[in-house]
């Protein structure tokens, strides 16, 4: 099914760690715009958070979240990078 958006998986442009968490994890990612945004989507693809991204490495917390296996997928000019994310108690 194409939807009219570049998926990237060959190559990993986004880090995410430590791996796993638990009450905070870092991104490493190559934010170019302001139009870039981070979302955490749980197992089902529901989202469970979204955060607003600035240049350079970032500690997002998880505070509130329940523990589990999630994706963090980011974007960045209509292309999406994702990693998997363990949260733990």
């Amino acid at each position: 099914l194409d939807v009219g958006v570049l998926e990237r998986q060959e190559e990993p442009r986004i880090s995410v760690f430590p791996n796993p968490c638990t009450t905070s994890f870092e991104l490493r990612a190559p934010i170019r715009n302001s139009n870039s945004s981070l979302v955490l989507l749980d197992t089902t693809g529901r989202i469970v958070r979204t955060w607003p991204t600035h240049p350079g490495q970032q500690t997002f917390s998880t505070s509130g979240i329940a523990p589990g296996n999630y994706i963090v997928r980011y974007s960045s000019d209509a292309t999406y990078w994702s990693a998997s994310l363990l949260i733990v108690p």
